[in-house]
């Protein structure tokens, strides 16, 4: 009876040991969501969605060329890989607008404006805008080995932080902090100890694990997100959108209209827009880099901030 009761006392903290190292590899840290809509089913139509990678907020000890080589340029690189029909626009391309840069920094108080992030968006034809921070690069001291062998090893710990919004609603649909840990020397430990960070291929080699860690979870999501496009303005019956040639539209395309007016707030405060039911068709009638024109329909309904989906 105490040879069962033993064993079954290893299994269960057996499991616990299991639960708690799944539970600590990540932490998520989602603002609160819109309330859960049932949408009908949407298909891409062969449209090519596009989506913004703005420049990550460095909260760390290295440079900005040295955040550029190791982790900046794998990451746009590796997105615009594992990416499929998708558009990347980043900081490195002619005219990107220095308002959704400045829309994406984190202030030094306070959370990023998810409502800004998604008109910005909205603006430029975007389906949603990937951001994050550099959050942090640590050194720390943990003993490794056995009972008598155990001594102590330093370590670095690389943490990076991943927000993506849609700019349909303003909501996360990703937010998690992805961390790694390397060992270090005593000199490499004392250095980060005086707040300087050397920038080791071992380090560099990190950030590019991590990179290929982000860009796998963002390319999961984007590849099961469906095209969407937006109206910018709307005078008599016709309708201007925010995508054009890039995105595979061509005259006579139609394209079904839902509203996208209405606001939803939290307790907190923080807003999402809302999507609304179909109000309508539009077909293409003009197509050029970054802007569409469009005739509405008859019986159909539309303003700006709609959205467009493929039928």
């Amino acid at each position: 009876m105490t040879g069962v009761r033993f064993w079954g006392g290893m299994l269960v903290a057996g499991m616990l040991v299991v639960i708690m190292m799944a539970g600590c590899a990540r932490f998520d840290t989602r603002d609160p969501r819109p309330p859960k809509l049932t949408l009908p089913e949407f298909s891409d139509g062969g449209l090519v969605n596009k989506v913004a990678l703005s420049l990550f907020d460095n909260r760390t000890q290295l440079r900005f060329e040295e955040v550029e080589q190791s982790f900046y340029k794998p990451f746009n690189q590796q997105i615009k890989d594992g990416c499929k029909n998708l558009l990347l626009f980043t900081p490195y391309d002619p005219n990107f607008p220095e308002a959704l840069v400045d829309a994406t920094l984190v202030p030094e108080r306070g959370a990023l404006n998810n409502m800004a992030i998604a008109q910005n968006g909205r603006s430029l034809g975007l389906g949603a805008v990937i951001t994050g921070r550099l959050a942090n690069i640590s050194g720390f001291e943990r003993e490794k080995g056995f009972w008598l062998f155990k001594e102590n090893q330093h370590y670095q710990r690389i943490m990076i932080q991943v927000d993506m919004y849609a700019t349909e609603t303003g909501a996360k649909i990703l937010s998690e902090a992805y961390s790694q840990e390397i060992e270090i020397n005593d000199t490499e430990f004392q250095a980060l100890a005086n707040g300087s960070v050397e920038n080791s291929p071992q380090a560099m080699e990190t950030f590019q694990e991590i990179a290929e860690d982000i860009a796998e979870d963002v390319c999961d999501i984007l590849n099961d997100m469906t095209w969407i496009g937006f109206v910018t303005r709307v005078k008599n019956n016709t309708v201007t959108l925010s995508s054009g040639s890039e995105a595979g539209l061509v005259p006579g395309r139609r394209l079904e209209l839902y509203s996208s007016d209405r606001i939803f707030q939290t307790p907190k405060g923080t807003r999402f827009f809302v999507p609304g039911a179909k109000t309508g068709e539009i077909e293409i009638t003009a197509v050029e880099a970054g802007r569409a024109r469009a005739t509405l329909l008859p019986e159909s309904k539309v303003g700006p901030g709609y959205t467009v989906r493929t039928r």
